[in-house]
């Protein structure tokens, strides 16, 4: 991306840290941004209206953007809060692949001026925004290898997302990213922030998986005895 057209700061919200989909979502936006300034903000259902107004017109100055991935919200207030952000040259894109969202959109129950926004089940959320990425590269021009290296990850995160599983090994990841995500933690997206094109596990990954490997051994072992 020409450094005259990148934003001063890019804020992601979505689903997680736990969620591998939402998690996913957020890093093809941060790597397709490489050389600009993303914070992360990950959040369940229960605080989301909460985390976006966090995101302050100061911590969001003109020619920003804030990406919502994986994720809705369900206060007037909250709508009211990104509008004023648009309304002071913010550029609000939302991608989500939710039942929920999409009726909610299709009703007209969520009024905010967006600069774009996919709402499909197609896909999962991580897939929908990284083939939207990839759309406007390719518009632009423009190579990213940082991005182009995320795609396995991200074809694996739509295929357990969707209960697909013809991906050998997306389960586990996802289950690696749910330990990584425990109490708030952001160790995930780090590890996939950085993550080869192979989806090779960090050292933290697989000491991750393990430890989840252990624990579902233990269940089923517990369940045989019961």
């Amino acid at each position: 991306m020409e450094k005259s057209t990148r934003p001063p700061v890019v804020h992601v919200v979505s689903h997680g840290p736990y969620c591998l989909d939402g998690v996913a979502a957020a890093v093809a936006v941060a790597r397709y941004y490489a050389d600009t300034t993303v914070v992360p903000h990950f959040s369940g259902n229960e605080r989301i209206n909460e985390v976006i107004r966090s995101i302050t017109p100061e911590a969001a100055p003109a020619g920003s953007e804030v990406w919502i991935t994986d994720i809705s919200w369900t206060e007037q207030a909250t709508d009211d809060h990104l509008s004023q952000l648009a309304a002071q040259g913010v550029k609000i894109y939302w991608i989500d692949h939710h039942r929920t969202a999409i009726k909610r959109y299709a009703a007209g129950t969520i009024n905010v001026p967006f600069a774009d926004k996919v709402i499909s089940e197609e896909f999962a959320a991580s897939r929908l925004t990284y083939e939207y990425l990839t759309r406007k590269l390719a518009n632009a021009h423009q190579e990213n290898d940082s991005f182009a290296d995320f795609a396995r990850a991200v074809a694996m995160a739509d295929d357990t997302d969707r209960w697909i599983h013809a991906i050998a090994g997306s389960r586990e990841l996802a289950w690696t990213l749910r330990k990584l995500g425990e109490h708030d933690s952001l160790d995930g997206y780090d590890a996939l922030l950085n993550i080869d094109a192979a989806v090779t596990y960090t050292p933290a990954m697989q000491a991750a998986y393990e430890k989840v490997a252990g624990e579902l051994r233990n269940s089923f072992a517990l369940a045989e005895r019961s």
